[in-house]
Order: C-alpha cells, then sequence, then structure tokens
C-alpha cells in the first residue's frame, strides 16, 4: 500500500493470472464481491 497526498494505492496480485484482462476480469469480481464497488457502474481500465 501507498499513501500520498491523501491518495492511498493498493496492489493486488492473483496468483495464476497470466494475462492482464484476466486479472482485471478477477479483480472486478472480487472488489463487486466484497461490495467495494457497485456492479453496475462502469470502469476505466486506468482507474482500477
Amino acid at each position: 500500500m501507498k499513501v500520498e497526498d491523501n491518495t492511498i494505492t493498493f496492489r493486488f496480485c492473483f496468483r495464476g493470472k497470466t494475462i492482464k484482462t484476466e486479472s482485471f476480469l478477477t479483480l472486478r469480481a472480487f472488489l463487486h464481491d466484497n461490495e467495494w464497488l457497485p456492479e453496475e457502474s462502469d470502469y476505466d481500465t486506468n482507474l482500477l
């Protein structure tokens, strides 16, 4: 985790994911399952 100017950056690593798209989909599912981000929102890949 990195804290800078009231911004917190987390780094998630998923084992067995070798393709960036696959990691992105896994991250989205993780965030939705934990209700950290709403499912109906459209996400920019740079945001996630």
